[in-house]
């Protein structure tokens, strides 16, 4: 049973990571899409 735990707790872990890493991913191409625009308008 501890074992069990353990490794759920490993997944959580990971999978929060790939989350936050994937967060930053899409904030990133939404913020050079955004400037890309305001470099067209200019």
């Amino acid at each position: 049973m501890p074992l069990l735990l353990s490794v759920v707790v490993l997944v959580l872990s990971l999978f929060q990571k790939a989350s936050f890493y994937y967060f930053l991913y899409y904030h990133r191409r939404i913020m050079v899409k955004g400037s890309h625009q305001l470099d067209r308008v200019q």
